[in-house]
């Protein structure tokens, strides 16, 4: 007889569902529309609670749903592995939801603590030793609430007429629904999913499809799912779909596309899901093998506002190919490969971003450029943003989709041009293929450091600067030229910044020349600071340039005028004269400043490009530093308000 820990005592919390959506949808089509949470801050910091002790092995959750009715009712075993001795362990679930019973076959009277929020902690009777694998099972009934982007939800199609259950759980709302870890460090090694709902209804959700049995007017289905899965990226959904599949011919042979559909938008679906065979196909070519082959690929329709990339079945609300070539590549980058913190959710939605942009590049070409211009005029819409999330604990901030999103996309663009076509594509498979990384989680620096691999330099000051870094650079270049014969190209960048934290973004810019002759050329140069002069003898009559033709670089609307160029300004430090001593203490000396009687504008910018000083020098000058802390400093001495020189100073103690 199993022994059973009843609860009766709980509080039922009321929760305002008064839902304000803020529909955003990516690129210039259709696509991955989201809106904020209802609640858009969360009271725990939910990516601390979890239970470091213990590593999930193995889920059975076997739930019992009708999808008129908003009521779940479910039982789940918990296979684990302890990391060091312990008598208890620490599980996540919603107060909202009763837990009717806690049983463990090995340990006959333990106790369930519900005193901390949202968290159940379970007492054995004796302490588990290291290494020790052992399960528990929950029983749990209730109305789940409403977190997130809505968790656990009811709504109904064709005409209001047929009702519809799904989960969304990204990114804390699996404990809404289901006893689990709900954390970014644990995945759970495998899971079956068995759900029973009212005849005529049918259930997608993660792996295989084991069985369909029917017992009076119910039917349960049994789904077998055998990859490394996330907590949030576990789901079902239910209502009267149909049923079809496509087949896409893989590197590991064929595979179903399995599509649960809305009866009304069958047709439509269809197409969608045919295009998508040639778009896994190219995904294959561009990042590895698809991830899951040995099971499956899918789509379920739901009632929200755009795609969830749920675990082996994408959870989406049409099908159109953007948001299907986003969903299916989160398979690779938030699935197989996880983000390790919500800090870091450019892993997951910045990539997808980029790799549904990258399957109009590479099925239909014509769409690519405009997808780049929408995503670029939303970045620099504003002019302030880090694509690193500072508060994890605001679900509209981690899904903001000009940050995470779209300027998360352009970062991969911009790596790309740094990096070659060849050297990117391969850092990305070695990024996808390091078996420290696939079906585990990572973290941004991990990313970086496989293309520093193939790349053979550093990233971390490009890093620093677009994806800590807030905002973007606008670029106002000037360049010389003879007028009726080739000699030397002259172009001079000048560069200002729409956000203080980023003093400079070093970067290579593409320049398109234009020659009279008919002859184009794209040169590349190396811009390392501000008013850099650049002179290029060119074999051709110069009749334009252009900055930037193919839209590499994230950048304001800036200006690219013909002018004369005296070539004197931005000499290095040592041309104009000296300045020491460096390191420094109190006083900045400057001395033998090469300006004759001119004079110039010092300004001293921090490592955030706060301007902490600035005053008029001449050519011997003595500039008190005594007051400013201890650290590294960008001076820039400016003429007419045009840069001459840039330099790094170390203010010591």
């Amino acid at each position: 007889m199993r022994n059973f820990i009843y609860l009766y005592a709980f509080v039922f919390l009321l929760i305002n569902a008064t839902r304000a959506q803020n529909l955003d949808c990516i690129g210039d089509a259709v696509e991955k529309c989201h809106f904020a949470s209802h609640s858009p801050k969360v009271n725990l910091n939910l990516e601390k609670r979890a239970d470091a002790n213990i590593d999930i092995k193995y889920y059975k959750l076997k739930l019992e749903v009708d999808p008129a009715i908003n009521f779940i009712k479910g039982r789940n075993v918990i296979y684990f592995k302890t990391a060091n001795p312990t008598n208890q362990i620490q599980l996540n679930l919603r107060d909202e939801l009763l837990i009717t019973g806690v049983y463990s076959q090995n340990y006959p009277n333990i106790q369930v603590d519900t005193s901390i929020a949202n968290v159940f902690v379970i007492n054995f009777n004796t302490t588990l030793p290291a290494n020790h694998v052992d399960s528990v099972e929950i029983s749990y009934n209730g109305v789940p609430p409403q977190t997130g982007f809505g968790s656990f939800n009811l709504s109904r199609h064709n005409n209001d007429l047929d009702p519809v259950m799904w989960t969304l759980s990204e990114p804390y709302g699996a404990e809404d629904w289901w006893p689990c870890k709900n954390s970014l460090t644990d995945k759970a090694d495998s899971i079956d999913i068995v759900i029973t709902c009212p005849s005529g209804y049918r259930v997608g959700a993660n792996g295989l499809l084991i069985s369909e049995t029917t017992v009076d007017d119910k039917i349960t289905y049994y789904w077998k799912h055998r990859y490394p899965i996330a907590s949030y990226l576990v789901a079902f959904a239910v209502t009267n779909y149909s049923v079809y599949s496509d087949t896409v011919i893989l590197k590991n042979g064929p595979m179903e596309i399995l599509n649960y559909v809305y009866p009304e938008d069958l047709s439509q679906a269809k197409q969608g899901t045919k295009d998508l065979v040639n778009v896994m196909i190219e995904f294959e070519d561009m990042v590895g093998a698809y991830p899951f082959w040995k099971e499956k690929y899918g789509h379920a329709q739901f009632g929200w506002g755009g795609g969830m990339e749920h675990q082996t079945m994408t959870f989406v609300i049409n099908y159109g190919f953007e948001l299907l070539a986003h969903e299916l590549g989160h398979q690779w980058f938030g699935d197989k490969i996880t983000c390790g913190s919500w800090q870091d959710i450019w892993l997951n939605e910045g990539f997808a971003t980029y790799m549904s942009g990258l399957a109009y590049e590479r099925i239909r070409p014509i769409y690519f450029r405009p997808f780049l211009n929408g995503i670029r005029s939303s970045v620099i819409s504003q002019p302030d943003g880090s694509v690193y999330v500072t508060d994890t604990a605001n679900v509209g901030r981690i899904f903001n989709s000009r940050l995470s999103y779209r300027k998360g996309a352009y970062i991969l663009h911009m790596l790309r041009w740094v990096m070659g076509d060849t050297k990117f594509f391969e850092g990305l498979k070695s990024y996808t293929s390091d078996t420290s990384l696939a079906y585990r989680f990572a973290r941004v620096y991990q990313f970086r450091e496989k293309m520093e691999q193939k790349l053979g330099t550093s990233l971390v000051g490009f890093f620093d600067d677009w994806y800590y870094g807030q905002g973007f650079p606008t670029y106002n270049i000037q360049y010389d030229a003879p007028e009726n014969t080739f000699g030397q190209l002259k172009i001079r960048v000048n560069q200002t910044q729409s956000h203080a934290s980023v003093s400079f973004y070093e970067m290579p810019l593409p320049i398109k020349v234009f020659s009279s002759s008919g002859v184009d050329s794209i040169i590349r140069i190396n811009n390392t600071y501000n008013g850099q002069l650049f002179t290029i003898d060119y074999p051709y009559i110069v009749d334009s340039i252009q900055l930037d033709p193919d839209i590499w670089v994230l950048r304001g609307n800036g200006t690219t005028r013909r002018e004369t160029i005296i070539s004197t300004s931005n000499q290095s430090l040592s041309q104009l004269g000296s300045l020491y001593p460096n390191p420094c203490r109190d006083i900045l000396y400057l001395d033998r400043l090469n300006i004759g009687e001119e004079t110039f504008v010092l300004s001293i910018k921090n490592i955030f490009g706060a301007k902490v000083l600035e005053e008029r020098v001449d050519s011997r000058s003595k500039i008190s530093v005594s007051t400013l802390p201890v650290g590294l400093y960008l001076v820039e001495l400016y003429r007419n308000n045009e840069s001459m020189a840039t330099f790094k100073i170390l203010k010591s103690n």
